[in-house]
């Protein structure tokens, strides 16, 4: 592992960074797909459209599902939030009650910032949730039509021309909620973390104090 990749690592255990292509990437991946795009002859259209076709609507079907699949992996995360509210009035509680003065300085710091950044790292882990789950910005081709006298395969190539650009603008948009389902898997892990290491923190002052 490289230092740019300790240090994307080590910031990640701080700050989620969301790993997501700007907006004119997209506009530039769009335009060079244009380009890509095939000019037949009539009898092209005939002896590949068919199949093409099927290709490009195999991969809008993959698509399709792989945002299912992602929606119903941030979907959950949303249900968490009664939970953290009590463990947060848990740890308020606990700081406010009167017999505070019975725990060391050092068990009573490692709760409030060990609590903090647990917080912290949820709310992290929400905010990235709902973001995903707004993209829903998604490209569907309804509205084309044969035109004069054009044939059924240079209609078929000219909708799977289109449904191929859909796919184009469609594959990012499920990678940016994908980059968002992987920021709410590592606030999960920091919050996990941090909660594990509270855990061995205050065990390890309450055997030091019994010993």
């Amino acid at each position: 592992m490289g230092i740019v990749e300790r240090l994307k690592a080590g910031r990640d255990f701080i700050i989620p960074v969301l790993d997501k292509l700007p907006e004119g990437d997209l506009e530039k991946r769009l335009e060079a797909a244009r380009h890509k795009l095939p000019v037949w002859t009539e009898a092209q259209c005939e002896r590949f459209g068919q199949t093409w076709y099927e290709n490009v609507k195999a991969i809008s079907e993959r698509e399709d599902k792989r945002r299912s699949n992602i929606d119903a992996r941030l979907q959950p995360i949303l249900g968490l939030i009664p939970v953290v509210t009590s463990v947060l009035l848990g740890i308020v509680g606990f700081l406010l009650s009167k017999g505070l003065n019975e725990y060391t300085t050092l068990s009573i710091s490692t709760l409030f910032f060990g609590g903090i950044y647990i917080m912290m790292q949820l709310v992290f882990a929400f905010f990235h949730a709902v973001k995903g789950l707004s993209l829903r910005s998604y490209q569907e081709t309804r509205d084309l039509f044969p035109q004069g006298e054009e044939t059924l395969n240079g209609f078929r190539v000219r909708f799977t021309k289109q449904l191929f650009l859909d796919n184009v603008y469609n594959t990012e948009q499920n990678n940016d909620k994908a980059s968002y389902l992987h920021c709410v898997h590592v606030s999960l892990r920091n919050a996990f973390v941090g909660l594990v290491f509270i855990v061995f923190v205050l065990l390890g002052i309450g055997v030091y104090r019994y010993l």
